[in-house]
């Protein structure tokens, strides 16, 4: 249940990401904009250059993205709780 909220957490999520960078932050916050970006525009185009006129390839895109975006979590949340 706790993972329903995830929408609102990046901008928090950055700023943790980012905390060890206080000294540039400025470098930091255009570096993880820009793997974002980046990241972003290869899956998008990897979707868009499978659309065959259904809606089949964006919906499988969002089911395998997101899943994998929760086990990305789940594996770094599980790194972070051995730390502690």
């Amino acid at each position: 249940m706790k993972h329903h909220f995830f929408g609102i957490l990046f901008g928090n999520l950055n700023a943790m990401a980012m905390e060890p960078l206080g000294h540039i932050a400025g470098l930091g916050s255009a570096v993880i904009g820009f793997v974002s970006t980046l990241i972003s525009v290869f899956f998008g185009f990897v979707i868009a250059n499978a659309y065959d006129g259904t809606v089949l390839p964006l919906v499988s895109g969002f089911a395998i993205l997101g899943l994998a975006g929760l086990l990305i979590m789940r594996w770094t949340e599980s790194g972070l709780a051995a730390e502690a």
